[in-house]
């Protein structure tokens, strides 16, 4: 629940970040055969920004793509393009290529949640007859 939860509020602060340019510094996929993965693919992805007057690099597509080796950039941008990303205003070393804004899953998980809880709260109470 707390991922929802996080996911859905980080999804609101992401309406206040800055749109800045970039430049793409790597795009590239290498694929890798060792005897234990055969054929394992590894992408990689980062660019370039100023925010402030001040330079920042970083790999992350989206939110929900930050810590995955993900091909979607790699396939979408070349090493050298010129990119939009949203830079947050209050810790501009956080970027992203596409914010994750709350779509209509995010709302029914987490109004769901809260509704669970509600109800796990009021049924603890015993009934006074």
């Amino acid at each position: 629940m707390y991922i929802g939860v996080n996911a859905f509020l980080q999804s609101f602060d992401q309406k206040n970040w800055v749109k800045t340019e970039a430049k793409v510094v790597q795009s590239d996929s290498q694929i890798h055969s060792r005897a234990d993965r055969p054929d394992s693919s590894s992408f990689n992805f980062a660019y370039e920004y100023s925010f402030k007057e001040k330079q920042y690099t970083s790999s992350a597509y989206s939110a929900k793509h930050v810590f995955v080796k993900n091909r979607k950039p790699v396939e979408k941008f070349s090493k050298g393009e010129n990119i939009t990303v949203y830079v947050n205003p209050k810790n501009p070393n956080q970027a992203f290529v596409e914010l994750m804004y709350p779509g209509f899953t995010t709302y029914v998980f987490t109004i769901g949640s809260v509704l669970a809880l509600l109800g796990s709260y009021l049924l603890s109470f015993k009934p006074v007859y």
